[in-house]
């Protein structure tokens, strides 16, 4: 079921959702989708309840970010619904990280070199969707003096 909840900014939204009982059910939160693609915010508009095909538009789906727009924010949950009557969950929506800037003070009296840095995992794209990363150890060195 695809639900868009509008162009009003919103710091918190209630929904009610029927799901069936006995079931792990998928929960995905997007926000600013359009801000990635607008045939990305068009395919999900056509989307109505019982379409299975969800989940092979997002998870995999691939972008670089326009820093001028606000970055899509997104996150995907998993939520299990046994026999009860009412399941209540709260969600957040997650904006990646896509750009580091580095800035290094000296309080010392004399020079300071920064010979690396160490940056463990990765991405190696932008997903709309979190992935699991795989670990990858990138050192930059830089030789590169603060006085």
């Amino acid at each position: 079921m695809y639900i868009d909840f509008g162009e009003i900014p919103q710091t918190e939204c209630y929904r009610i959702f029927k799901v069936t009982r006995n079931e792990t059910k998928k929960i995905y939160l997007i926000a600013n989708e359009e801000n990635a693609s607008t045939d990305l915010h068009e395919q999900l508009e056509t989307l109505t309840t019982g379409n299975t095909t969800f989940a092979s538009i997002v998870d995999n789906f691939v972008f670089i970010p326009d820093y001028k727009n606000p970055i899509p924010m997104s996150s995907v949950y998993d939520v299990p619904v046994k026999a009860e009557n009412l399941v209540e969950r709260e969600f957040y929506l997650v904006r990646a990280a896509t750009k580091f800037a580095f800035r290094f003070t000296n309080k010392r009296k004399s020079k300071v070199s920064i010979d690396a840095i160490h940056i463990s995992d990765i991405a190696g794209a932008t997903y709309l969707i979190p992935h699991k990363r795989e670990p990858l150890f990138m050192s930059l060195t830089m030789n590169r003096f603060i006085g």
